[in-house]
């Protein structure tokens, strides 16, 4: 599912490290390769027939476009692959995101708390 896509960005002699950020035109372009792949060798009908897209999203998917696509339109067309429907594709890939942005604000905390300077803590402090 969208690991792989994630995966696919991230390997490779030009990848990023593991602690460096993933460059955004990178994961896009493999997310557009994953959704290319998934319909290689399908028509447009058969692509519009099995994820409800209408023709203008089945032709960016086709032409590897998927900048103007939702998350819910990409994950209908990896569905179309996989044995997971597109709603939990779309659970997935906000698991993944909110589990990234935790790990970003612990790595910022503990980055602060090693370097010695104060933390907030975004409560109030008082009697």
């Amino acid at each position: 599912m969208f690991h792989e896509c994630v995966e696919t960005a991230t390997s490779g002699p030009d990848a990023a490290d593991a602690d460096d950020a993933i460059e955004a035109d990178s994961l896009l372009a493999a997310f557009e390769a994953c959704l290319r792949e998934a319909v290689e060798g399908d028509d447009r009908d058969q692509i519009i027939a099995k994820t409800g897209l209408d023709s203008a999203e089945v032709a960016a998917v086709l032409d590897g476009d998927a900048s103007s696509l939702t998350v819910e339109a990409g994950a209908a067309v990896l569905a179309t692959t996989v044995e997971y429907d597109a709603e939990t594709i779309v659970a997935e890939l906000r698991d993944h995101l909110l589990l990234g942005m935790t790990t970003a604000v612990l790595r910022r905390y503990h980055r602060r708390r090693d370097s010695g300077r104060p933390h907030r803590t975004g409560g109030t402090t008082g009697a």
